[in-house]
């Protein structure tokens, strides 16, 4: 699991015995069990770049079966409500010039970067049983907070539900590393609120995006 920051990777801890740890390039990984399963915890810091950057050493250290990113994000869909968890099907770029990545390195197939079909079918199981709201549709990324206004345009033109900033270059350097990949975020503002709702919100969707990737590795493990 790769969240952008410490109070969004904290929660997952209530779920992880750690056994040891590794520090490379000023990340620390976390080694142990999540609800018993082997796992790796890192918090990457904000970012695209950031976000890359952990995923690579994480699949280059510990050759993982799955990588989930997860956290927080925002909502682009006006019917989504704060404290809605977001998993993707799909996640892109935002902020990236149409055909970049289907003409060039990775070579797509479509501008998307799908997510594990395997975990989405036992997301859709999870979902029937949460105890929390939970959408499956599209994320897109990119290195700014957006403002509401900018919102309703990103929506129209990517078709994504959500926005955040690490989701999509996680989802580049597992696709490129054959490494099958999902998106687990809880929304701190809708389509109508800016970044100050982040701040206000991001502990308990941080939780609750823990508590929902804690109930798919139990069905799915």
């Amino acid at each position: 699991m790769i969240t952008a920051s410490d109070t969004e990777l904290e929660p997952f801890f209530d779920y992880f015995s750690e056994s040891s740890q590794m520090t490379k390039a000023k990340i620390v990984f976390h080694i142990g069990t999540f609800c018993g399963i082997d796992a790796i915890l890192a918090y990457c810091g904000v970012g695209k770049v950031n976000a890359a950057l952990c995923a690579e050493l994480m699949i280059e250290s510990f050759s993982p079966d799955l990588i989930i990113s997860a956290g927080t994000a925002g909502a682009l869909d006006p019917s989504l409500n704060v404290f809605d968890t977001i998993i993707s099907d799909s996640v892109f770029y935002h902020d990236m010039d149409e055909g970049i990545l289907t003409e060039y390195h990775p070579y797509l197939e479509m501008e998307s970067f799908p997510a594990s079909s395997e975990i989405i079918t036992v997301a859709e199981k999870a979902r029937r049983i949460s105890a929390w709201p939970m959408v499956i549709g599209r994320i897109v990324s990119g290195d700014s907070f957006i403002p509401a206004e900018r919102k309703a345009v990103i929506r129209e033109e990517s078709g994504a539900i959500a926005v955040d900033m690490e989701s999509a270059a996680i989802a580049h350097v597992s696709y490129a590393n054959s490494v099958p990949f999902v998106a687990v975020r809880t929304i701190t503002d809708t389509s109508c609120e800016g970044a100050e709702d982040f701040d206000q919100n991001v502990v308990i969707a941080s939780e609750r995006s823990a508590d929902i990737v804690a109930g798919i590795f139990r069905l799915a493990f």
